[in-house]
C-alpha cells in the first residue's frame, strides 16, 4: 500500500493543478481497498466511493478464485475459501440444486 501511495503522488504532482483533495481521497481508497482492519486495512472505506473500491477488489479475488477452482475441475470444483462447489461451464448440470438455501447453509448442489 505504501508503493500505490507513494506512486500516485508522484503521477499527482506532475500533473498541474491536480486537486489536493482528489490526491487524498485516492490515498484514501488505496489505504481502505481490504475493508476491514481484520484484513490488513489499516482504515475503513468513509466514503461511497472507497467502499465500491472495497467491493470492486473483493468481488475481483472472489471471481478469480472461482475461475482457478473451475480451470482446473473436471465438472465441478471445492473452492475451500468459500466452502463451496464451482461449476465448472460446459459441465452437466443435472447436479445443480435450485432448491432455496437454509440458513447457513453451502449446499450448491445435490446428491
Amino acid at each position: 500500500m505504501a508503493l500505490g501511495i507513494e506512486k500516485c503522488t508522484q503521477v499527482a504532482r506532475r500533473l498541474p493543478d491536480f486537486p489536493e483533495r482528489y490526491l487524498r481521497l485516492l490515498h484514501h481508497f488505496i489505504l481502505a481497498h481490504h475493508g476491514e482492519l481484520e484484513y490488513g486495512s489499516p482504515l475503513l472505506p468513509a466514503t461511497p466511493e472507497a467502499m465500491a473500491v472495497h467491493m470492486l477488489d473483493n468481488l475481483s479475488g472472489q471471481v478469480f478464485a472461482m475461475r482457478q477452482v473451475s480451470a482446473g475441475a473436471d465438472g465441478w470444483g471445492y473452492e475451500k475459501n468459500r466452502g463451496a462447489f464451482i461449476y465448472k461451464e460446459g459441465s452437466d448440470l443435472s447436479r445443480l440444486d435450485p432448491t432455496p438455501l437454509g440458513k447457513g447453509s453451502r449446499k450448491v448442489f445435490g446428491p
